[in-house]
């Protein structure tokens, strides 16, 4: 009937329908077939939190499950009696008052003092900033601007070389940024699986090209001292596309920045004109890095 509602027949016979079948008007009762279940999973919902570890749905899915085979034993042999879905999952979060909450570390209040704080703030930017007078912008651009670095036809640099370089870390792991808690609670507060695994981090080196096209891969630098017996051990379930090194700390030095110049850029580029954009960390600025480039 919603395909065909448009004919006249069918148009007629909605408009002449009566209301009294509506299933707005109707009340619903929603009857709670797992009681011994879910009370277990609520005390198992309290002491996983009390403990500061995140609940996602994941985490509900699984433990629901689990506990219902020991709260009802004898209907192991039946499991798709209990489904896991949706309508009974929030009904039990609305009978129990569970929330999702974004995780914090301190209670969501504002201090006494704010306000003296704000001002402060204010007034600190206000003494702090530098007034500069304006610059006329010159009608020609300068020779030393994007529009004559960017065209080559003007004795410029091509987009395709000009490039940029630089590091992030990339931490093994990051806590949960949402998990279920009780509603009103003022802090929700959790901690890693593994103690001190979200100090533990390796480095992510781009190289991004002015034109948009990647023509260097990305590249993680491992905490190792040579990574030999790594590479030995996994290398052959590395992703191609992505190359890998090792330093002792973990980051960027002055070997591996200088390999990345000869391996990658050097074949591309031979003794053409480029534009190399990289910042002031220590290991782009040696004097071997400057002689290389």
């Amino acid at each position: 009937m919603i395909a065909r509602w448009n004919l006249p027949d069918v148009r007629d016979r909605i408009l002449h329908q009566s209301g009294e079948l509506s299933r707005h008007d109707t009340s619903t009762t929603f009857v709670c077939m797992w009681l011994e279940m879910e009370k277990m999973l609520w005390e198992a919902f309290v002491v996983w939190r009390e403990q500061g570890r995140p609940a996602r749905d994941g985490w509900f899915r699984r433990k629901a499950k689990e506990l219902w085979k020991t709260a009802y034993p004898d209907l192991q042999h039946m499991p798709a009696l209990f489904v896991f879905s949706l309508g009974w999952f929030h009904g039990f979060l609305a009978r129990h008052r569970i929330v999702l909450e974004f995780v914090t570390n301190t209670a969501q209040s504002l201090p006494e003092n704010y306000k003296q704080q704000i001002l402060q703030w204010l007034q600190f930017n206000r003494w702090n900033r530098i007034l500069t007078q304006l610059v006329p912008v010159p009608r020609w651009p300068s020779p030393l601007s994007l529009h004559y670095i960017c065209h080559d036809n003007q004795g410029g640099i091509p987009e395709h070389r000009i490039y940029n370089v630089d590091e992030t870390p990339l931490p093994w792991e990051y806590l949960i940024g949402r998990t279920y808690d009780l509603k009103g609670a003022k802090t929700v507060w959790s901690k890693s699986a593994e103690s001190g695994s979200e100090k533990c981090q390796c480095t992510l080196f781009l190289c991004i090209f002015a034109d948009g096209i990647p023509w260097v891969p990305p590249i993680l630098i491992f905490t190792a001292t040579t990574g030999t017996k790594i590479q030995e051990k996994e290398g052959h379930l590395w992703d191609k596309h992505v190359h890998v090194e090792f330093s002792p700390s973990g980051w960027m030095n002055e070997t591996i920045f200088r390999k990345f110049i000869l391996q990658f850029l050097v074949p591309i580029f031979g003794n053409e004109q480029a534009l190399f954009v990289f910042d002031h960390y220590r290991a782009h600025l040696t004097p071997s890095v400057i002689q290389t480039c």
